[in-house]
This record gives structure tokens, C-alpha cells and sequence, in this order.
């Protein structure tokens, strides 16, 4: 394949243009983003932006990377057209390109809520740089922010607004925050947000937002109205691949492909979060960036006709005010536990099945992740009773069990 389009300027196209250019391909490279900026890193949006540490955010790849691997960056370019047989692409501008292979890296979008108010000024969606920065402008000390959905997102612009003086109510549909994405270690995360003074209020229903022409409150099922200077509505994100069905392609909570990353066409492909991943045991598709990098990655093996690599083991983190949580791989409700650590403060606990770890959730306990990473992807046997041992070294034992498996 002598050229190559990435549609969408995400850490999946340019982990994969990293790697293919690093192996040796020499053909043209074009990237097509509908932003106006260069490839940005997304996890510092809802901590190191809205805090206004790094107002800019965090560049993928310097300028220079770009020029020096050859590749045309096509910025403010959004394609709405794809030939996905004859391999040609049409942008609003209508500017048509043709190709030898295209790479649908579409990502996602951030779940709206369709309720009345929902497009008050004030009411707020974060998932780009942009959005990250007009939220930032917002938040001044004082403001009532009322924060819609208690998952990672949610908690995190929960966090920054905290710090930076703001009187924030997180509202959560569920029974808890945090409960569906972060398990066992939730409750020590959600204290630590009373404690700074979020209020917290569960098994709410929003029915609207009030204001004429901005934001001054939230209404929730029963009368109730929460006064709000600010809303952030963080409930989550959906693939982006309606370019992709519109194209002909196979979709389904995102763009259908193989464990190759190919979809039905040849020469067609989807990484990212947009891409659903079939093998033997089902569908599946991640909204990690750890698994965003791993497929670009894979792309690049595909691509190249090169062996299949491992897939890497699901990794995720958090940063909320001083403390840090890791989350790696896919522990499941009815694996065993083991819980280790000294408290409030620091913990970790180990999921287990039949003798194999399966995941681990670290509350500042960043030294257990990766030693509990390489027991997952090695798929080694471990004695329960070493991960239950208060003065087990889980580094120590990775390498002891690896070592013998080898």
C-alpha cells in the first residue's frame, strides 16, 4: 500500500503513523482532522486544562514530527464523504483525495442529554480542547457547578472545580459514583470527595435545565430545582461512526472490523475507540487510551503483513486532587479479591480467577500495576496465598512466576 489516509487526528492514528513510518513504510501518509490544532493528548483536558496548569493542552508529536515523517496534516478538514471501494474521500471544503488504504480513526463524541435547557449557555460538554478551554473560562471561584454523571469524567471535573473554589453537587443516576467503572475502590474515592466538599447525590433523575438564556439551575424528577452558575454533563461518549455506515460499512457501536482491524473492504480499516473488535470469543470495543495506542500499533502490523502482536492488557488512570488511581485489566464481578494496602489513602486489590490474576485497581499504589500487568498478559499461575501475604513484594513475585514459566 503505497498511501494511506487516517481520518481523525486521535493517539490511535498517530501511534500508528509513529510505528509504520518507524518500520520502514514509505509510502504517502495523509491525516485528516476536523479541529484546527495539531493531535492532542486527551486525559489532561479534565485535569491539567480545566486546573490551568497546561491551558494548551499536551501535544501528541511536536510539529516537527510531522514534517520530519513526511506525513500532510490536513487540519479543519472534515470528511462527510466516503468511497470506501474506490478509496476516495470528500471533505465539507470538498476537497477529494484517493488513496490507497483509509483508517477510520473517528473516535467519539460526548453523550448529550436531550432535555429541555440542554442548550443554555453555560450547559457544558467536554471532549475536546476546545470544549476543555471555554469550561475552564467558566470556572472561577464562588460559581455553583453542578456536575450530571459520577463516572471518571465526571469526577475528575469534579476535582479541578474544587480546586480551583467552586461550590460543586455531583448528580449521579446510579447507586453510587464511580461503583460500574472502579471496583472495590470506589467508596475510598467518593469519601474523598465529601470530604472536600462536593455534595454528592444519588438515584436522581434530571428532567430539564432552567434559564432563559443561561443556565441557573438543574431540575430533577419530583420538582426539585439545584441552583447552577455552571453544568457539566459528563455521561459518558458514543462511537463516532456514522461516516462509516453512511460509507457502506459494517457498524454496530462502532466500526465492525477483525482482530487485524480490517473491516469487510479490503483495504479499509478502524482503530480507536470507534473500532468494535471481533475474534472467536465475541465483540468488543474500548474506550481506553491505553487501547487506543495498541491499536495503532496492531495497524501497523496489519498493514505491513507482519505477526500478529499480544494485545496489551487494558490499562486506565485517574488524577483527582492528590491521589492517583490505576485500573489494568478486566476483572470480572465474581473473581476472587485480595485487598492490600494501609488504608483510606493507599490500596490495592488484586482480582483472581482459578489461579490467574485478571485485574487490579491501585489507589496511589502506581508500583503494583505493572508487575500485575505482566502476570495478567502472561496468563502465569499464582498462589493465592502470595497475593494475600502482607509482606508479598508484587514485583518481586511477578518476576519469580515469569521466570519459572518461562
Amino acid at each position: 500500500m503505497r498511501s494511506m489516509a487516517f481520518i481523525g487526528g486521535g493517539v490511535a492514528s498517530v501511534t500508528a503513523i509513529d510505528e509504520l513510518r518507524s518500520a520502514g513504510y514509505d509510502g504517502r501518509i495523509t491525516l485528516f482532522s476536523d479541529e484546527e490544532r495539531l493531535p492532542y493528548d486527551r486525559p489532561p483536558l479534565s485535569k491539567d486544562v480545566l486546573l490551568g496548569t497546561a491551558p494548551d493542552g499536551v501535544a501528541l508529536r511536536p510539529e516537527s514530527f510531522y514534517r520530519d515523517n513526511d506525513v500532510t496534516v490536513e487540519l479543519g478538514q472534515r470528511v462527510i464523504e466516503v468511497d470506501c471501494v474506490g478509496r476516495e474521500l470528500t471533505t465539507e471544503t470538498d476537497l477529494r483525495h484517493r488513496c490507497d488504504a483509509v483508517v477510520f480513526a473517528t473516535g467519539g463524541s460526548a453523550r448529550r442529554l436531550a432535555l429541555p435547557g440542554a442548550d443554555l449557555d453555560g450547559v457544558h460538554l467536554l471532549r475536546t480542547h476546545d470544549d476543555a478551554v471555554r469550561l475552564s473560562q467558566r470556572l472561577t471561584s464562588g460559581a455553583r457547578l453542578v456536575v450530571i454523571g459520577g463516572g471518571f469524567i465526571g469526577t475528575e471535573v469534579a476535582a479541578a472545580a474544587v480546586l480551583r473554589g467552586l461550590d460543586v453537587v455531583l448528580l449521579e443516576a446510579a447507586a453510587a459514583p464511580l461503583a460500574a467503572v472502579l471496583p472495590e475502590l470506589a467508596p475510598l474515592v467518593v469519601e474523598h470527595h465529601r470530604q472536600r466538599g462536593v455534595t454528592i447525590r444519588t438515584r436522581v433523575t434530571v428532567e430539564s435545565f432552567t434559564g432563559t438564556d443561561r443556565v441557573t439551575g438543574v431540575r430533577l424528577a419530583g420538582g426539585e430545582t439545584v441552583p447552577a452558575d455552571i453544568v457539566v454533563i459528563g455521561i459518558g461518549m458514543r462511537p463516532n461512526d456514522d461516516l462509516a455506515r453512511r460509507s457502506g460499512l459494517a457498524t454496530g457501536n462502532g466500526i465492525h472490523v477483525d482482530r487485524r482491524l480490517r473491516t469487510a473492504v479490503p483495504g479499509v480499516y478502524a482503530i480507536g475507540d470507534v473500532a468494535n473488535v471481533g475474534d472467536d470469543t465475541g465483540r468488543q470495543r474500548s474506550e481506553h487510551w491505553s487501547q487506543a495506542v495498541d491499536s495503532g500499533k496492531r495497524l501497523s502490523d496489519s498493514v505491513l503483513g507482519r505477526d500478529d502482536r499480544p494485545r496489551a492488557v487494558p490499562w486506565f488512570w485517574s488524577d483527582q486532587y492528590d491521589f492517583n488511581i490505576q485500573l489494568v485489566g478486566a476483572p470480572s464481578p465474581a473473581d476472587e479479591r485480595v485487598w492490600r494496602g494501609s488504608g483510606d489513602d493507599r490500596a490495592t486489590v488484586l482480582f483472581h480467577r482459578n489461579g490467574r490474576l485478571t485485574g487490579a485497581v491501585a489507589l496511589n499504589s502506581g508500583r503494583d500495576i505493572r508487575p500485575a500487568s505482566e502476570l495478567i498478559a502472561a496468563g502465569a499461575a499464582v498462589a493465592p496465598a502470595d497475593l494475600e501475604a502482607a509482606d508479598t513484594d508484587l514485583r518481586k513475585l511477578a518476576k519469580q512466576v515469569l521466570r519459572q514459566a518461562s
